[in-house]
């Protein structure tokens, strides 16, 4: 329930604040102009989406922690912008590699990035969320937006922990 609030809340925000056509300026060397305002409408977005899961929550047939993660991409070529919170990931596959993109939002990864201590692949940490839409937590969510080249023969994969959790990246 918390995964389709979330997407449909995300996905309606974008569709009626984002522009659907892209900037390019006249002439022969028409080159594409950002777009103003894009990171702060992808993360508004998710935002938007967290709002949405803690409204649906309160819902009495419904956990008040239910809770969901979201990875949204937004391409405009060649430029690729990720809006994330939680540990569902994207991925690019560049020349024949698999590389990350994002980083999960797991106690495991902070106290990894904040202490360079070696978290165990079974610790329960790696399960532990810090940033998440909804999931009966009280502060606000710290949208990660991350912008990327992208060439015309790189793959996106977008995937939750239903796939991480049973394979690695180098199995991927």
């Amino acid at each position: 329930v918390a995964s389709a609030v979330a997407v449909r809340a995300s996905a309606d925000y974008l569709c009626s604040v984002l522009p659907a056509t892209e900037h390019v300026t006249a002439g022969p060397t028409s080159v594409r102009m950002s777009l103003p305002g894009l990171r702060e409408g992808l993360a508004s977005a998710l935002v938007e989406g967290d709002a949405k899961v803690r409204r649906a929550a309160d819902d009495e047939s419904l956990s008040p922690e239910m809770g969901t993660t979201a990875t949204l991409a937004y391409i405009t070529w060649p430029h690729l912008y990720l809006a994330h919170v939680g540990d569902s990931r994207a991925y690019r596959l560049h020349l024949g590699k698999l590389e990350r993109l994002t980083t999960d939002h797991t106690y495991a990864e902070r106290l990894r990035n904040q202490t360079s201590l070696d978290i165990p692949d079974n610790s329960p940490l790696h399960h532990v969320l810090w940033n998440v839409l909804g999931g009966g937590q009280t502060e606000a969510i710290e949208p990660d937006i991350q912008r990327h080249e992208l060439e015309a023969t790189d793959t996106l994969l977008l995937c939750s922990d239903g796939l991480t959790k049973h394979l690695d990246d180098a199995a991927m």
